[in-house]
């Protein structure tokens, strides 16, 4: 077993091949108190090999320490060496042990029956724990001393004899030749190395890291990276690299002087030298960084990630705020994330360092490797803000040297607010959810999680979703949250923790159409994870390719969920309650040709100031602009700001705006009958669900036919329900039309969407199935007021890529 020291372990974690396991322990005290060596007793048996009739006892006898007690260091940092000892080997061996005088026997024995021998309930520091070190150290693991074995003789004193004799020949003989019959235990551990560490942040765990091999070790200190023996952790050289505060070794091949590297960022220092992250190459004595990128703008601290399929190549996300709790518990939702994303490539030449995304584009909330090449290239997904976030995929070739090419960036859209990404082992699926904690209110979409498929025939696309929340929890005030999510061995199954009101729950999803295969609750769940698998144990899974109807997701129709018009008396005090009760401010407000939308999209209430007079579409098209949403939804939401005017807009007569083409509101000499009837408020329709946009098509075209059979009927056997029915005929088609194209709009979902630079900034095109890329690019010209001959460049380069999809084909 493994003891701590000071207290209790709180931090564990194993080499990459299971030789050792390094723990962290808080400290208690600083100091820790030890005693001189202890004297045998006259009688009984040495310290740590105690008698005890019954297997409830594990102590031995308290001596009496002779000298004054010594103080020394507290080394809460340790490497335990673990030695396993083969299942196949002889089920009883010999082992002998020579008493030195300066160390116990350190074994508590259980006399069982008297006549079985004696058992060994614990091995702990003594004699039998440095025999267990030189066999482990000699390869001959087969005759390991573990807990469980049974002692059979100890020289010529055998079972026969009796326990107590046995035992008093341990008491008496200086050497002691054992026959021991193996147990049920496979593995011991002990201290193979321990350090002095009171306390370890965040960037610095793993304290001590290993090459793939374990050949070599390494261990970061100040101003300095100890390289050590990988086996007995023997300091061999010392890199100088000043002020490092992070240190990440390449998992790739097994390490040399050649092969493998060591990555180190070292933050801006008072000399006026700006952070930078160093890569070696080089181990020897007097290396020399073989890559260094320097971060002029500010950067606190980085998260680098090196490629799992070669090693070579280092993902580098800087962050320019300091690291917060938010940071470590994965809640980078709203602005923590990383500001730049650099790829360093030591092996390349032509190009080592590559910007793949700046600060300036918005801060990036997750990025991962695949874990595969995919046709010969390698790839990463990046998830990048604001919300709801663009998801991205960068590409270049796998093939080393000079002749690396530079990533290609493939923009897949905005599938809602995500924070959090994760491939699967064979690099053929990832998901996206959104990475919080319970109640903390960071997003809407926490028991959502999206599925792409990344076939290596074809593009990158999302396959389905999966909401792993339930009927009851959606209607609870706090809703769940998914706390870890983990792709099966196989790549079949999704692993889903979540966090919900009734306690949590693991619930287990398809990763082919996200359907639920089965769940299973718990009071809580701190950590969750795949048993792993031997690579090659399982084939690479296949997958029908996606729908287009899944490929968009619910982002093509049902971002808008509700339009309205702002009370002013509301927005006066809520201004007047941020201001801390002065006007301020409240001038803007009061303007009667000021007009506050309000808009309910799925992923919150959004605010938009406009002007009476103002054109509703185009207001619409600002909004989507603004806050990054699909185009193809300024034409809705334009019509629904129509409509909501249409409807009377707000209650004061000096504020109410007009739409183009709308007749004024009757004046005070008109005659206004009486209140209409008013029934309950229509349920909001979500666009995303193509079969309830049907029915409400349905329901509206029914009342068009009802309206028309009024129309047939003489005026005076209309009563007054049937005469508003008939006023509502211009709302009615209105809504019916605006329904048609939303519905137009689910059925072709866009095949690819256009990112085109202007001089305003990124505008988007989209292409749909049967759109023609030249009419494209001259509406998109017309309505950004360019230049016409833009319009077949733009148009040719549209067809080039759609090619490269396999979107359109040739001819």
């Amino acid at each position: 077993g493994v003891h701590p020291q000071t207290g209790g372990i709180t931090r564990c974690y194993f080499s990459p091949r299971g030789s050792f396991l390094v723990t962290w322990e808080p400290l208690g005290r600083i100091m820790r108190l030890e005693r001189p060596t202890e004297k045998a007793p006259e009688n009984g048996y040495p310290p740590g090999a105690s008698p005890s009739p019954s297997a409830s006892s594990s102590a031995a006898p308290a001596s009496k320490a002779s000298g004054a007690p010594a103080f020394t260091k507290v080394e809460n940092l340790a490497v335990w060496a673990i030695a396993r000892r083969p299942r196949d080997g002889p089920a009883e061996f010999l082992a002998e042990v020579t008493k030195d005088g300066k160390q116990k026997l350190g074994v508590n024995v259980d006399h069982l029956d008297g006549r079985s021998g004696l058992l060994l309930r614990r091995v702990d520091a003594g004699l039998v724990e440095s025999f267990n070190r030189e066999v482990h150290a000699s390869g001959d693991c087969g005759r390991l001393i573990l807990p469980g074995d049974r002692i059979l003789a100890v020289n010529d004193v055998g079972v026969s004899g009796g326990a107590q004799a046995m035992a008093q020949e341990i008491q008496q003989a200086l050497h002691l030749r054992l026959r021991i019959r193996r147990g049920p235990s496979w593995a011991f551990a002990y201290a193979a190395s321990r350090f002095f560490a009171p306390h370890i942040s965040p960037l610095r765990w793993p304290p001590v890291v290993w090459s793939s091999d374990e050949a070599h070790a390494f261990r970061a200190v100040t101003d300095e990276v100890h390289v050590l023996e990988g086996r007995t952790l023997r300091l061999l050289r010392r890199l100088q690299i000043d002020s490092i505060s992070q240190m990440s070794l390449s998992p790739g091949s097994p390490l040399c002087s050649s092969v493998g590297a060591l990555a180190g960022f070292c933050p801006a220092n008072a000399s006026a030298c700006p952070a930078m992250v160093r890569v070696f190459t080089d181990f020897s004595k007097g290396a020399k960084p073989s890559l260094t990128k320097s971060f002029f703008s500010e950067a606190a601290w980085v998260t680098m990630r090196w490629d799992p399929v070669d090693g070579t190549d280092l993902l580098v996300l800087f962050h320019s705020s300091e690291l917060t709790e938010a940071d470590i518990e994965g809640r980078t939702l709203h602005g923590q994330g990383g500001n730049g994303l650099y790829l360093l490539r030591a092996s390349n030449s032509s190009e080592p360092i590559c910007a793949l995304a700046g600060q300036e584009d918005g801060n990036i909330f997750d990025v991962q490797w695949c874990p595969v090449d995919r046709a010969g290239r390698r790839s990463l997904v990046v998830l990048q803000g604001p919300q709801p976030a663009l998801v991205s995929v960068f590409s270049y070739s796998a093939i080393g040297g000079a002749s690396a090419t530079v990533p290609q960036r493939v923009n897949l859209g905005r599938f809602g607010v995500r924070n959090c990404l994760r491939w699967d082992p064979h690099g053929r699926s990832f998901c996206l959810r959104v990475q919080s904690l319970r109640g903390t209110g960071l997003a809407s979409e926490g028991d959502a999680i999206d599925i792409f498929d990344a076939s290596p025939e074809g593009p990158v696309a999302r396959r389905a979703g999966v909401s792993v929340a339930g009927r009851r929890d959606r209607q609870e005030v706090v809703g769940p949250c998914v706390t870890a999510v983990d792709f099966s061995p196989d790549g079949r199954v999704l692993l889903a923790a979540v966090e919900a009101h009734n306690g949590a729950e693991l619930r287990f999803s398809g990763a082919a159409d996200g359907s639920q295969l089965y769940r299973l609750k718990f009071e809580e769940i701190f950590a969750v994870l795949w048993r792993p698998s031997s690579p090659g144990e399982h084939p690479v899974p296949h997958f029908d390719p996606p729908a287009h109807q899944a490929r968009m997701g619910g982002l093509s129709g049902s971002a808008i969920l509700e339009v309205g018009i702002k009370d002013k008396n509301l927005v006066r005090e809520r201004l007047k309650e941020l201001r801390g009760g002065t006007e301020d401010g409240q001038d803007v407000v009061d303007d009667p040709n000021v007009i506050v939308w309000e808009i309910t999209s799925a992923w919150g209430n959004h605010l938009l100031e406009g002007r009476v007079g103002d054109n509703c579409r185009e207001l619409a098209r600002r909004f989507c602009r603004d806050n990054r949403m699909d185009l193809s939804l300024s034409l809705p939401l334009g019509e629904r700001m129509e409509i909501r005017l249409r409807e009377g807009g707000p209650t004061d007569a000096d504020w109410a705006p007009t739409v183009p083409g709308m007749a004024p509101p009757p004046g005070p000499a008109a005659k206004v009958e009486g209140p209409r009837r008013k029934g309950p408020k229509p349920k909001i329709v979500d666009f995303g669900d193509k079969e309830a946009v049907h029915r409400r098509v349905r329901a509206l075209q029914k009342k068009l036919r009802e309206i028309e059979k009024l129309k047939l009927n003489p005026e005076a056997c209309v009563d007054k329900l049937q005469r508003d029915k008939l006023a509502a005929e211009g709302e009615v088609r209105a809504a019916c039309v605006s329904l048609e194209r939303e519905l137009d709009l689910l059925e072709r979902l866009p095949r690819m969407v256009f990112d085109v630079e202007t001089e305003d900034g990124k505008r988007y095109i989209e292409f749909r199935e049967g759109d023609d890329c030249l009419e494209l690019a001259r509406q998109f010209c017309r309505r950004h007021d360019l230049d016409k001959d833009l319009a077949r460049p733009l148009a040719a380069h549209m067809e080039q890529k759609l090619r490269e999809q396999d979107i359109i084909q040739e001819g």
